[in-house]
Formats: C-alpha cells, sequence, structure tokens
C-alpha cells in the first residue's frame, strides 16, 4: 500500500496578529508580515527555527 502526501495548511494569521500585538517594535514583525497567512508544516517547521534565530539575537541585543 502506497501512502499519500497530502500537504496540509496551517494558518498563521492568529500567529502574525498576536505576535505584533505583544511585540509591536520586533525586528522580526516586518519579516512575519510578509509571510503568506497560511503555508504547510515543512515550510512553518523551517522558518520557525529562523524565526527563533532572530528573536534569540533580538534578545542578545537588550542586554
Amino acid at each position: 500500500m502506497q501512502e499519500s502526501k497530502v500537504a496540509r495548511e496551517i494558518s498563521i494569521s492568529n500567529l502574525k496578529r498576536n505576535f505584533v500585538k505583544k511585540f509591536p517594535n520586533s525586528l522580526l514583525v516586518p519579516m512575519l508580515l510578509r509571510e503568506p497567512d497560511s503555508m504547510n508544516v515543512e515550510e512553518l517547521i523551517g522558518k520557525a527555527g529562523t524565526w527563533l534565530v532572530f528573536l534569540q539575537a533580538e534578545r542578545r541585543d537588550e542586554k
């Protein structure tokens, strides 16, 4: 039996909206707002890693 791979789309609209409300001055805001409102799981995982690097750098710069 062959497994079919269905690219499941995940909405990040709420993530974007809530992040902007909570961290309006973050350097990540412009990058996050340029992202589409939904993406597949693989894209989300890949991008989340990049977003975390930016957040960590931002936190280091604040100290």
